[in-house]
């Protein structure tokens, strides 16, 4: 999902170089807006990079879409960890979820759905 035109054609440019296309379903909406019309365990992967204010009110419906064994990454952990901070904080206390964090780049979590 990719709110920007020209980085959603960006993204196609790169998922079609991976040989990945088929796989990936890219949206050009309002991130916020779409996850709220999305059912329950339709999802495998999320990745957020997007408005990290926006992810602790994005929280429970992004938990209920993701499927079983389903992936969410979020990136900057490490560069924006004071404002991502209550967001962090959610996900670890959830019980359903297991947690990784990575020192990758800015910093990656990695969420697996129980």
């Amino acid at each position: 999902m990719e709110y920007s035109p020209s980085k959603a054609e960006m993204a196609k440019s790169n998922f079609e170089k991976a040989i990945m296309e088929k796989w990936i379903n890219l949206i050009v909406q309002d991130a916020g807006e779409y996850i709220k019309e999305l059912q329950r365990d339709s999802i495998d992967m999320i990745f957020l990079d997007s408005d990290r204010k926006e992810y602790v009110e994005w929280w429970e419906h992004l938990r209920t879409i993701l499927k079983k064994n389903g992936l969410i990454v979020v990136d900057n952990i490490i560069s924006h960890q004071t404002e991502l901070q209550d967001f962090m904080n959610l996900v670890h206390n959830d019980k359903n979820f297991k947690t990784y964090q990575s020192n990758i780049g800015k910093g990656l979590l990695l969420l697996t759905k129980k």
